[in-house]
């Protein structure tokens, strides 16, 4: 990696709430210049962020991709690192 490449982390949460926190602010910013804008509102943001906080909690991974205005592609990802066998959502 050069020293002018993009750093790709940027954030490392602590919890899914805090990881979630993040997603929710990386949505927010680039949902005015999504293209077409229904990406933003086809599903609605209680669904959307409840599902994502859902997969957070039983240690899975996201990734989220939008289409921009300026023909770019937005992606965003959470990398979950830790014990996936102790899912808060559906305890053993």
């Amino acid at each position: 990696m050069t020293s002018s490449s993009a750093r790709l982390i940027r954030a490392a949460p602590a919890t899914p709430e805090e990881a979630l926190r993040w997603l929710r602010e990386q949505f927010d910013a680039c949902a005015p210049v999504m293209c077409p804008v229904q990406q933003r509102t086809f599903i609605p943001d209680e669904f959307r962020f409840g599902l994502a906080l859902y997969e957070l909690r039983c240690g899975n991974a996201l990734s989220w991709g939008f289409w921009l205005t300026n023909a770019s592609y937005q992606a965003m990802s959470l990398i979950a690192v830790g014990d996936s066998t102790t899912c808060v959502c559906h305890p053993q």
